[in-house]
Parts: structure tokens; C-alpha cells; sequence
């Protein structure tokens, strides 16, 4: 591998790695530089580069607004069908958990893709896919319902 050979940078005085060559900058001097108020051909002044200072949300208003309906719909449905439907050997027999047969993205809110378990036989059918395809337990993705 080549070494790169350590000069002086043109504002700091400090031998190492150029980053730009016209000035000779090392980077930490380039990027104070460049965020300056810097005059523009037209003789305008241009604004400095501003980091992000607020984070991103995690999740969308959107999907807030969804997940509220969902939280309920799923209170309701866990009432009305209390028992595991997959029934593996270890089933827990108690439904606390809601399995999305093809997946949460557009049938979040489609109880005709749900389907009540436990949370062993969630787990199951989850780390089996294959099987949990062949027994019915979850609908392939690429087809539509």
C-alpha cells in the first residue's frame, strides 16, 4: 500500500494528509473553510452548510395515526378469539400475540390476514417460514390476497 506523504497545511501550520491542494488544506481546516460566508460570483454572499440539528423522527405521523387504529382493532380481536389457532406442540394455549399472515406493511389494519397465537407459536412460525407457509399459518408476500 503507498504511504501518503505528510505536508503542511497552508492555515493550521500542522504536517499532515492535504485534503484540498489549492490552497494545500488538511480537512478540519477545508471544512471550517467551507462553512464561512463565502462571496459568490454573482456577489451574493452564500450561507453556510447547517447540520442537522433536530433528529429524525422515528416513525411518520402517518404510521402513528395507523398504529393508534391498530392498537385498538388488535384489543378487540384478541378479545373475541382468546385461544392460539396454531396449536404446536408447547403451545401456550392463551392468543396474546397477533401473527401477520402477509406481512403488516399494507394489511396492518386487514383482520383477514391475522391470526391469533402464542407467543411460542408466534416464534415458530416466524423462524420456519417454509412450514408456516405449508401449514397456512403465513401467505407469501409476492402474491396478492
Amino acid at each position: 500500500m503507498i504511504t501518503r506523504k505528510l505536508k503542511k497545511c497552508s492555515v493550521c501550520d500542522v504536517p499532515s494528509v492535504l485534503w484540498k491542494a489549492n490552497p494545500p488544506m488538511c480537512k478540519d481546516c477545508y471544512q471550517r473553510a467551507k462553512n464561512t460566508l463565502k462571496q459568490t460570483t454573482d456577489g451574493k454572499v452564500a450561507k453556510p452548510f447547517k447540520y442537522r440539528t433536530t433528529e429524525i423522527r422515528k416513525i411518520s405521523d402517518k404510521q402513528k395515526k395507523l398504529n393508534v387504529a391498530y392498537l385498538a382493532q388488535r384489543a378487540v380481536y384478541l378479545k373475541n378469539n382468546p385461544f392460539c389457532k396454531v396449536g404446536i406442540e408447547g403451545c401456550m394455549g392463551k392468543a396474546t400475540q397477533i401473527h401477520h399472515r402477509a406481512g403488516r406493511g399494507e394489511y396492518l389494519l386487514n383482520e383477514a390476514t391475522w391470526l391469533p397465537v402464542c407467543p411460542y407459536c408466534h416464534h415458530i412460525c416466524e423462524i420456519r417460514p417454509v412450514w408456516a407457509k405449508e401449514q397456512g399459518f403465513s401467505l407469501s408476500r409476492l402474491e396478492k390476497i
